[in-house]
C-alpha cells in the first residue's frame, strides 16, 4: 500500500478497482455514437476546460438478444410495449416494467406471481436471483462492464485535464479538495460528467430499444406470432 499526498491509504483492494476501471476504458471500441457534455459549470464553479466527447456503447446486439428472448418465453410481449414511454430507467416505464406490472412495483422477486416465474425462466435463479442481473442479462439493463467503463472514462479525462493520478483522486475527501482548488475543481468535474454520463448511457439504451423494436414492427416480424401467443404465455404465468 501506498499513500497520496493527502495522507490517505491507497488499498490494494482500491487499486485493483481502479486497474479495472481504466482497463475497461482503454480496451473500449467506438462504434461513432458519442454525445458532447458541456461542463462549462458545475454546480456554480466555473471550469476553464472543453466539452467533453463521450462515446457511447453500441447496445444493439445485446437489445436485439434480449428480442429473442422475450420472444421465447412471453410471446406477444411487444404488444404491451408503449414505445412513446419506453424509458429504461425507469421500472415503471422500461421494457419488463411495461410488460410485468409486478416488476415495476417490487425491487426483489415475489414468492409468487408473474415476476417469479419470468426469472426462473430466464435465469433459473428462483427466489436468490438479482433483478438487475436477470435485467442486464436481456438488454433491459446495464451490466457492470459499462459502468466500468463509464468510471474510466471519467477518470481518464481527470488524469488528461488536470494530471491528477486517478487512484489519488479516488481517495480525496472534502477537506483535501477544500484546501486544494485544483483538486476541488476536478471534483466537481467528476462528480457532474459522471452524473451526466450515466444519463446519457440510459438515455442511449432507450433509443436503441425504440429503435430495434420499431425496425421489427416495420419488417412484420411480430405479424404472426401474437395469433399463437396464448399457449405459450400460459404455460409461463401459470405454472407454479
Amino acid at each position: 500500500m501506498s499513500s497520496s499526498k493527502w495522507g490517505n491509504v491507497v488499498t490494494a483492494a482500491g487499486t485493483k478497482k481502479m486497474e479495472e476501471y481504466l482497463r475497461a476504458a482503454d480496451s473500449f471500441q467506438a462504434t461513432g455514437d458519442s454525445a458532447v457534455i458541456d461542463v462549462t459549470t458545475l454546480d456554480g464553479v466555473a471550469i476553464k476546460t472543453d466539452p467533453v466527447e463521450f462515446p457511447l456503447p453500441d447496445f444493439t446486439e445485446k437489445v436485439r438478444a434480449g428480442m429473442d428472448l422475450l420472444d421465447k418465453i412471453l410471446p406477444g410481449w411487444q404488444d404491451s410495449i408503449d414505445l412513446t414511454l419506453l424509458d429504461l430507467e425507469s421500472d415503471q416505464m422500461c421494457v419488463l416494467g411495461q410488460t410485468w406490472p409486478l416488476y415495476a412495483k417490487m425491487h426483489g422477486l415475489l414468492e409468487e406471481g408473474d415476476y417469479k416465474q419470468f426469472a426462473d425462466a430466464v435465469l433459473s435463479v428462483g427466489g436468490d436471483g438479482d433483478r438487475n442481473l436477470m435485467a442486464a442479462s436481456i438488454g433491459c439493463a446495464m451490466d457492470q462492464e459499462v459502468f466500468d467503463y463509464l468510471n474510466g472514462f471519467t477518470y481518464r479525462q481527470i488524469e488528461q485535464r488536470y494530471g491528477l493520478t486517478p487512484q489519488l483522486l479516488d481517495i480525496a475527501t472534502i477537506a483535501d479538495a477544500q484546501k486544494d482548488p485544483q483538486l476541488m475543481e476536478a471534483v466537481n468535474f467528476f462528480n457532474q460528467c459522471n452524473n451526466r454520463q450515466n444519463t446519457l448511457l440510459w438515455e442511449h439504451l432507450t433509443r436503441t430499444w425504440v429503435r430495434e423494436i420499431t425496425k421489427a414492427r416495420e419488417e412484420g416480424r411480430w405479424d404472426q406470432s401474437s395469433v399463437s401467443a396464448s399457449p405459450a404465455t400460459e404455460e409461463v404465468t401459470t405454472s407454479q
